[in-house]
């Protein structure tokens, strides 16, 4: 497994936040603090590549970790908080990257969501909900 990805100013946004009434793993993600434009002077696109992959290879052992005879674990559910999104989010090569992110996951990882919520979503968030939608998998934006 590789480490967390470490950025000069702090680490990547998000991570497991405990478990829902049912036992479904919940990841929390800080989405709307996440400047692409000024992670990029840092890290390049196979380190954020790189570090998709760790989280979901993480992802896939707390499920198993979280799973009991009773009950297996096979989804997560999934928490954005959007505080602070603003058009910076949107840069071309952050969106490149997203849509990378998104392209591993759904190839590797399918049908892992339970469920999706954004919290303190900015009046903003409706508006580029059309363009991060296009990159979304239909079975993964009907959960939304």
């Amino acid at each position: 497994m590789h480490a967390a990805l470490h950025v000069p100013g702090g680490w990547i946004s998000g991570g497991l936040f405990g478990r829902d009434r049912e036992g479904t793993p919940i990841f929390y993600d800080r989405f709307g603090q996440l400047y692409p434009r000024a992670l990029s002077r840092h890290v390049d696109e196979a380190q954020v590549l790189q570090y998709s992959l760790w989280r979901n290879e993480t992802m896939t052992c707390c499920l198993e970790a979280c799973s009991t005879p009773a009950r297996v674990q096979r989804l997560f559910f999934v928490v954005i908080d959007a505080k602070g999104l603003a058009m910076r989010a949107f840069w071309p090569r952050g969106l490149k990257m997203f849509k990378a992110m998104s392209q591993i996951d759904e190839d590797y990882w399918p049908t892992r969501l339970k469920r999706c919520v954004v919290v303190n979503a900015p009046w903003l968030f409706a508006q580029l909900w059309t363009i991060v939608r296009v990159f979304l998998p239909a079975a993964t934006r009907c959960l939304l």
